[in-house]
């Protein structure tokens, strides 16, 4: 199974997903993991710019999609060169949100030509988010907006879900990475994840 996995942040979706990943390594399984907010950076370092974490929303939307399509581009191409039997799970915001605004994080384009053949949403406890967020950077962010931009996220991802009749799967911080990778390699076994109707 294919997946394209979403989370706000500080729902820690980025570890999670790499948990996943030595999880299945250490079944014996293989599984490509793309994060989209790395590959950004990452061409940003190879054209020498100046792309900082703290500052990505302040950058011109113009160059920021450029940026966003740019990385989509290239795991694009990745996927069409996987043998069709190894799977892969692409890590992005579905939104951002910035100064009380929603940012999109996906062109729909490049959701018709990957295809996946599930969507998942990484959550977490309100306050365990606010925590991540104020220990990295966001000194003055509010619950309100927090519980704002969570809903926003799964909702945002629920639609490309349902645009594509796909499964949308909701998955707590805190249920471990074996539960995506038995939806992933296990299918038939029942887990304990939300799934939304399409």
């Amino acid at each position: 199974m294919n997946v394209l996995c979403t989370g706000m942040s500080g729902s820690g979706r980025t570890s999670y997903v790499n948990a996943v990943r030595r999880h299945a390594e250490a079944h014996g399984r293989r599984l490509h993991v793309f994060d989209v907010r790395e590959i950004m950076f990452h061409l940003a370092h190879e054209r020498g710019d100046d792309l900082q974490e703290e500052t990505v929303l302040d950058v011109f939307p113009t160059a920021l999609g450029a940026y966003r399509a740019a990385a989509m581009e290239r795991i694009l191409a990745a996927v069409r060169d996987l043998p069709a039997d190894e799977p892969w799970l692409i890590v992005t915001h579905a939104t951002f949100s910035w100064n009380y605004s929603v940012v999109p994080g996906l062109d729909v384009y490049y959701l018709t030509q990957l295809q996946p053949d599930a969507y998942v949403t990484i959550t977490d406890g309100i306050l365990a988010i606010r925590q991540r967020l104020t220990e990295e950077r966001w000194r003055t962010v509010t619950i309100n907006n927090l519980l704002w931009w969570r809903d926003v996220e799964r909702s945002a991802t629920e639609m490309m879900a349902a645009w594509q009749r796909k499964p949308h799967f909701l998955i707590g911080r805190k249920q471990g990475p074996d539960t995506l990778f038995r939806l992933m390699f296990e299918p038939t076994t029942p887990t304990e994840i939300g799934r939304a109707h399409v």
